[in-house]
């Protein structure tokens, strides 16, 4: 992350800032505007650090708005010192969540079978992260946060974290992120470790 580009918030602050750029565009907009992929890295930053700072401890969060190191979409600041984090979101294959929000309300695909997130999100989570082994080349020093964006009846994060242990060890550490609730599946060196879902404090926009 760029010396200088990058903005220490406080997590409601943050999470603050997001609700502010949501409300003023529509949902259309918001999915399919390549400018607001940037927001939506936002939102699961802001997301994960009110779970951590609700369920662990304060915390604050390193923010560049540009974008401009791919490499880090934010940074975890935890008494004094900075664990940069990867963002990557996961949906059910062959969904495109824009594509959605081009369509009349009545015409979208609900994809309402929780059944389905439940026996193969783990498996959908695995393909998700080993795309992000082969985009970048050093990853050691990277947390990564996988956002669940899929309907699931049931997310046992030790389901996760034995699908996907074969890979969660190349990074700093692995950390999943629902609508409402943060997991650890690989823990980080420095960071307290946990078992268990932390719930995030609940908020009235959801991106």
């Amino acid at each position: 992350m760029a010396v200088g580009a990058a903005r220490r918030f406080l997590p409601d602050a943050l999470f603050a800032k997001f609700e502010a750029i949501r409300r003023q565009v529509t949902d259309a907009e918001f999915f399919n505007s390549p400018k607001h992929q940037r927001t939506k890295d936002l939102w699961c930053a802001a997301h994960f650090a009110r779970g951590y700072e609700h369920g662990i401890g304060e915390c604050a969060v390193w923010f560049d708005e540009s974008g401009t190191d791919s490499d880090v979409d934010f940074e975890l600041e935890v008494t004094g010192a900075r664990y940069p984090f990867q963002t990557t979101m996961v949906q059910r294959p062959g969904r495109r969540m824009g594509d959605e929000y081009k369509l009349p309300m009545a015409s979208r695909p609900q994809h309402r079978d929780l059944s389905v997130g439940a026996s193969l999100g783990p498996r959908w989570v695995l393909a998700g992260i080993e795309k992000k082994l082969h985009r970048y080349s050093n990853v050691s020093g990277l947390s990564l946060l996988v956002y669940l964006n899929f309907p699931a009846w049931q997310q046992d994060y030790r389901t996760y974290r034995s699908a996907c242990g074969p890979v969660t060890g190349r990074f700093a550490s692995m950390w999943l992120l629902n609508g409402n609730a943060i997991a650890m599946i690989e823990r980080h060196k420095s960071l307290p470790a946990f078992d268990g879902w932390l719930q995030v404090p609940e908020s009235s926009i959801q991106p």
